[in-house]
């Protein structure tokens, strides 16, 4: 009879977690980790997140299975993206693991680089907190800002070389005509 559960315990833990709907206020709290205040300040990150064209999401569950924090994070990412860009955000009570995936269109996601000094960072002052939903909020609120704002510094450089060349191009045809109607009128002197 022991066997016989432990070989079901290590069937239901080799199935990945099935991906859950899309929540509509971006937090997904399986563990019911979150008080109404915490939920309310993740929440208010997200929409200004949101605003700012970054559909971030946060999904909390007790146990997580024979998925990896970061692969359910991408799989969710996946599953909930509906725009260019997509942040989810996963924590697991159980362990205390926290994780992220990040969907960015390939020349933005060249230019923002790799945000895992500002998630580390975000993740080592958030652990400062007592409990692990403090923890998470700390985290969310210094992580997502950081990435709206990684996100609106490489739209700025995204659209910069075009104003330059925007420039150069006109400068080269002022010069150019320029030139022409100093030829115009070396040839009508002549």
């Amino acid at each position: 009879m022991f066997v016989a559960l432990t070989m079901a315990a290590g069937v239901l833990t080799a199935a990945p977690l099935p991906v859950p709907p899309v929540p509509a206020d971006g937090v997904h709290d399986d563990a019911h980790l979150l008080a109404d205040e915490q939920r309310a300040a993740i929440v208010s990150e997200l929409t200004k997140a949101r605003t700012a064209g970054l559909d971030a999401h946060v999904a909390i569950f007790s146990f997580i299975g024979s998925d990896t924090a970061k692969s359910l994070a991408e799989r969710l990412e996946s599953a909930w993206r509906r725009g260019e860009r997509t942040l989810v955000i996963v924590y697991e009570t159980g362990s205390g693991t926290c994780d992220r995936a990040l969907g960015l269109p390939e020349d933005l996601s060249m230019a923002v680089g790799n945000l895992q000094e500002a998630f580390s960072a975000a993740a080592a002052e958030g652990r400062k907190e007592s409990s692990g939903s403090a923890q998470l909020t700390g985290l969310v609120t210094r992580f997502v800002p950081a990435v709206a704002a990684e996100l609106d510094k490489a739209d700025r450089l995204r659209t910069q070389p075009f104003r330059g060349r925007a420039r150069n191009i006109f400068l080269g045809v002022s010069a150019l005509g320029g030139v022409i109607i100093v030829i115009g009128w070396f040839v009508q002197r002549a």
